[in-house]
């Protein structure tokens, strides 16, 4: 059996302005094209994530992690702090800016070989912190599945804001 090469990178909104004129077109292309794929997986009206949006100011502390196999990018992970409002039990209201899971897709043809997991341990490792403690950004069932398998995180607990926080979330 051939060993597959799978490279993953970190991106941020700095390296991403950085490309040149062409990679840019052609990195856009790419990831434009798996944004739609995320979208329609996820049942929504537009993708979450695009080349554009982010190099959008509003997505400065947005950062990317891609999985690229030769030189297609077959997966990715976007991630970065929000200001947000969460209820706490009690049913008082506290503001927090966590680091928040905004985007998360391996290509269909790529799903149950490791490569998510790959994704998400090196955004973890990149950033020291426990899974229980990001807010996950309208998480679709495959990443509840995908917290409940790999990191035993049950039970989430839906916010208005349409995050989803786990047991050990800082509030």
């Amino acid at each position: 059996m051939e060993s597959i090469c799978y490279n993953v990178e970190l991106l941020t909104p700095t390296m991403l302005n950085d490309f040149s004129n062409e990679m840019k077109s052609k990195f856009g292309f790419m990831l434009d094209k798996l944004g739609r794929e995320s979208a329609i997986s996820q049942q929504l009206n537009d993708p979450i994530t695009s080349f554009e949006k982010l190099l959008s100011p509003v997505a400065t502390s947005h950062n990317l992690i891609i999985c690229r196999n030769d030189d297609n990018i077959i997966g990715y992970l976007k991630y970065g702090k929000k200001d947000l409002y969460f209820y706490k039990k009690d049913g008082k209201v506290v503001q927090s800016s966590p680091v928040c899971l905004l985007d998360f897709y391996v290509s269909d043809i790529y799903q149950r070989q490791g490569i998510g997991l790959l994704l998400f341990k090196n955004m973890l490792e990149i950033l020291s912190i426990n899974p229980c403690l990001f807010a996950y950004d309208r998480p679709s069932p495959k990443l509840i599945s995908f917290l409940a398998k790999h990191y035993n995180m049950k039970n989430g607990d839906l916010q208005p804001n349409r995050f989803m926080i786990f047991d050990g979330f800082k509030l």
